[in-house]
């Protein structure tokens, strides 16, 4: 552009070093190699500029670019922030069970989640409380129905709330895990204010750490919440929902968590919950209400077999008969689209 005044001299001069160079040339990964595929599974539209060609290769030569879920939230929330590309810029979009998100016309092809199939059975070894946390930059960056920068304060104090609100002997047994980006917030200080007896629980794999532990706790809408129902691990639900705007298709799954008592719209009565169930906590998580609808939300939102591969080989074979492109190699798969 034509720079009109000293500010925008300098915005000229810097930008071209900032603007990632796909949005400048054609293709500044060099050449693809070899034929492309003619079916490409997963979201690799967000990795590196080389897949993302590839991606756009795939589609030039007749064949599909099919997204796929890879995480959570997705079919929850009203709006996911990258849902616009993923299910309408796509040729369909591989979900992990939800079928109809309201107002989007993509085609969606519910599926078993290989990750979600593969995860352990909850066998409590220990009288842990984990709290799992979650974090966000500090600036905007993308418009979505889940927190937002100007919320993050917010957020804190509810996981604070929470903790001055459950009785001592359980902040003893509670052990709290960060997020893994910290983003500068301090998260991790701030909230153990309220918790000095608390731990603060790093290392090793969250998942494994959840099934053996005798609650989880969580505070938003994301992956955690979708392990540990496909795990079976007793959960208690609190978040606010001004800023966790579910979709209206899955507010009936979301009231029936909140009807049986596992999910609820303010820390305290999380926290007086808690305190209510600790030291039968196992006895009220088998309750048959509790688990109807446990088994209902798993199955609209983590669904899982234990034939997952032969349901995605027949899925497969079904959109690869559908291509006019015929290359050697069939079918590439990103990592991402089977986790």
């Amino acid at each position: 552009f034509d720079a009109r005044n000293d500010f925008e001299t300098v915005v000229a001069r810097i930008l071209p070093a900032h603007v990632p160079a796909l949005l400048t040339t054609y293709r500044a990964e060099g050449k693809p190699h070899g034929r492309p595929p003619a079916l490409w599974i997963g979201n690799d539209v967000y990795g590196t500029q080389e897949r993302t060609y590839r991606v756009a290769d795939t589609v030039e030569a007749g064949g599909k670019w099919i997204s796929a879920q890879h995480g959570g939230g997705y079919g929850q929330v009203l709006e996911i922030g990258h849902g616009k590309i993923e299910y309408e810029a796509s040729d369909g979009f591989v979900t992990w069970g939800w079928t109809d998100d309201g107002h989007s016309p993509a085609a969606l092809y519910p599926l078993p989640s290989p990750a979600l199939s593969q995860l352990p059975p909850h066998r409590e070894a220990n009288t842990r409380l984990i709290l799992v946390g979650t974090m966000v930059p500090a600036y905007h960056y993308r418009f979505h129905s889940l927190i937002q920068p100007e919320q993050i304060l917010d957020v804190l104090e509810w996981r604070k709330r929470f903790l001055m609100h459950t009785s001592e002997d359980i902040r003893d047994h509670t052990w709290y895990r960060p997020y893994a980006i910290d983003y500068g917030v301090d998260e991790t200080d701030f909230v153990m204010e309220a918790g000095p007896e608390c731990h603060v629980l790093r290392g090793g794999t969250l998942v494994h750490a959840l099934s053996r532990a005798r609650l989880a706790v969580i505070d938003h809408v994301a992956t955690t919440l979708l392990q540990t129902l496909v795990m079976n691990v007793p959960t208690v639900l609190f978040w606010n929902p001004e800023v966790y705007i579910l979709h209206p298709t899955a507010k009936p799954f979301f009231d029936e968590l909140r009807s049986v008592g596992v999910l609820y719209d303010s820390p305290e009565a999380a926290a007086n919950k808690v305190n209510e169930i600790w030291s039968d906590v196992a006895g009220w998580w088998r309750g048959v209400e509790i688990q109807n609808a446990r088994r209902r939300f798993v199955n609209r939102y983590a669904r899982t077999s234990r034939h997952w591969r032969k349901e995605w080989i027949t899925f497969l074979k079904k959109q690869l008969r559908t291509t006019t492109n015929r290359p050697a190699q069939p079918i590439t798969t990103s990592r991402r689209a089977v986790s």
